[in-house]
């Protein structure tokens, strides 16, 4: 039977043995860490950028539908001034 002092020392090497593991899953959880502080800054990026993005696509579309009020004016001005002259403008040629 193993004595309190057996016991003791099996101990210490245990611990001595699993130190170096402790130390590098320490090092490795610093480094995790510091991942996880850039994905959020990532993330934050991101989301400014989407919410950009919205913004450009509504943007876009008011000069989409203010392009294609101003070629049917166009038409319709020349159509009225110039009868002989046909300005352009077919469904297929409107900014979509």
């Amino acid at each position: 039977m193993l004595t309190k002092e057996d016991l003791q020392a099996l101990s210490e090497m245990m611990d001595s043995k699993i130190d170096p593991i402790n130390k590098r899953l320490d090092k490795m959880d610093e480094r995790l860490d510091k991942m996880d502080e850039r994905l959020d800054k990532m993330d934050e990026r991101l989301d400014a950028m989407q919410e950009d993005i919205e913004i450009v696509k509504e943007d876009l579309q008011e000069v989409r539908s203010t392009a294609n009020a101003l070629s049917e004016w166009a038409e319709t001005l020349t159509e009225y001034h110039f009868p002989d002259l046909h300005y352009p403008l077919h469904e297929d040629e409107k900014i979509s």
